[in-house]
């Protein structure tokens, strides 16, 4: 395998990675959420001791941690996610062209501009200078 088509394939790779993860990172925020509006909504239509109160206000914190390590992360990916959703179609054209020089090269055959020394027999040395070279 070429090297070129080989490094070119891992920053491919690695876009897609990234563009996935972001949009992991986004439904887990978005989930992150939903979780929170229920748990409100529960808090909202409950009658409930200090006790209850305790476990409600509990699942609030764990949640909100949870989420605001997934928004550190969504927020450093956001940094570079419109690059490399740029880039990644000037990528995947370059890729193109790397294959089709690569298919081009396994068909390539050589075309004698003068003769052909496999049939000519009969070939003249050429004259540079008036000296035959």
């Amino acid at each position: 395998m070429y090297f070129s088509k080989e490094l070119i394939d891992n920053i491919s790779q690695a876009y897609n990675q990234i563009i996935e993860h972001f949009d992991v990172l986004k439904e887990e925020l978005r989930c992150s959420d939903l979780l929170i509006q229920d748990l409100l909504h529960a808090i909202e239509n409950d009658t409930f001791n200090v006790v209850k109160g305790y476990h409600y206000a509990k699942k609030i914190q764990k949640i909100q941690q949870a989420r605001r390590l997934i928004k550190n992360e969504y927020e450093i990916f956001q940094s570079i996610y419109p690059i490399i959703a740029k880039n990644q179609k000037d990528l995947k054209k370059i890729t193109e062209k790397i294959e089709k020089r690569i298919e081009d090269q396994k068909n390539r055959t050589y075309t004698p501009r003068i003769t052909d020394f496999k049939t000519d027999t009969n070939i003249k040395p050429l004259m540079v200078n008036g000296k035959i070279s």
